[in-house]
């Protein structure tokens, strides 16, 4: 029982191809790996539905080490279904009910924050189990460090939603493009003020041991 047109086999090879692109570019969070896959798959979700989302999220799941395919496979079947199922409770994927109105906004909002609320739960009690982290830290890199992300992946997906209801699906699938350009350049941007905030703090650091040498002559002489 799933649905499917030329138009829905076009949409979701684009949208797997940029998922397989942005599969590429992993960044590092402190011990949690991100790839900003997210807004192809949830985009999928909203345009063609749960089933066709996990042939977008596909790329997302292969990997070389076969255990961590399977994690990668389970964790993308158990978000996207339940996102899924949350949104069918306030809309029908765009490409089979094509109508912006404010019950789809209610639709896209509510499948985000479950896609995201459900893949940090899961990275969390990864990370908690694999290294033994502290909730702090946790907390830091899983949950509070994409929020802006997620936030921006979100709103993108209702943007794509209304160009397509307004344009036509090539509008909407142009604007998936670039808002995962525009979400890789956010990671990176967070990567690089990460560096800058550690290079800061070990200048700091090397200027405090200056300090204290140099207050001591007898130090300072051996």
């Amino acid at each position: 029982h799933v649905p499917f047109s030329w138009t829905a086999l076009t949409a979701c090879g684009v949208l797997a191809f940029v998922c397989a692109v942005c599969r590429r570019l992993p960044l590092e969070f402190g011990k949690n790996t991100v790839e900003v896959v997210d807004v192809a798959t949830l985009a999928a979700l909203v345009f063609l539905g749960p089933i066709w989302a996990l042939v977008v999220a596909v790329p997302a799941m292969l990997y070389r080490e076969p255990l961590r395919a399977a994690f990668s496979a389970a964790t993308h079947v158990t978000i996207l279904l339940a996102a899924g199922y949350v949104f069918r409770l306030f809309a029908e994927p765009l490409l089979w009910s094509p109508q912006f109105d404010s019950s789809l906004v209610f639709g896209i909002v509510a499948s985000g924050v479950t896609y995201y609320a459900l893949d940090a739960l899961i990275n969390s009690t990864l990370l908690r189990i694999k290294y033994g982290a502290p909730l702090t830290e946790l907390l830091r890199d899983a949950v509070v460090t994409p929020v802006p992300s997620d936030v921006g992946a979100i709103l993108t997906v209702v943007g794509a939603a209304y160009a397509m209801t307004a344009f036509s699906p090539a509008a909407a699938i142009i604007l998936f493009c670039g808002s995962a350009g525009a979400l890789t350049s956010l990671y990176l941007l967070h990567e690089s003020r990460q560096k800058i905030e550690g290079l800061s703090a070990e200048v700091e650091s090397l200027k405090e041991e200056n300090s204290v040498v140099l207050s001591s002559p007898l130090t300072f002489a051996s």
